[in-house]
C-alpha cells in the first residue's frame, strides 16, 4: 500500500497485490524527486495482498492487480 503525495496536487492511495509487503508514503518534491518513508506495519504480510478498492481495479504493467483512489484533504 503506497500513499503518493505531491504538495496537494496529487494525493493517491494505491494498493497492489504484488506479493511485496510495502506500506509507504512517497513524497514528491517540487523538482520531482521522490522520498520514500516506511509507515508502521511496513513488512507486515497483510500488505503482500491487500484488499483492493472494488470500484477501481486495474492491472499494472507487470500484471499485478492494483486499485487506487484519490485522497481527500481533511478539514
Amino acid at each position: 500500500m503506497v500513499y503518493i503525495v505531491n504538495h496537494g496536487r496529487i494525493n493517491i492511495k494505491e494498493r497492489c497485490q504484488d506479493g511485496k509487503a510495502v506500506h509507504q508514503i512517497w513524497h514528491m518534491d517540487v523538482k520531482g524527486k521522490v522520498q520514500k518513508l516506511n509507515i508502521k506495519r511496513h513488512g507486515n504480510k497483510y500488505f503482500k495482498n491487500p484488499e483492493l478498492i472494488p470500484s477501481n481495479i486495474n492491472k499494472s504493467d507487470k500484471g499485478y492487480l492494483c486499485s487506487q483512489r484519490k485522497l481527500t484533504k481533511m478539514k
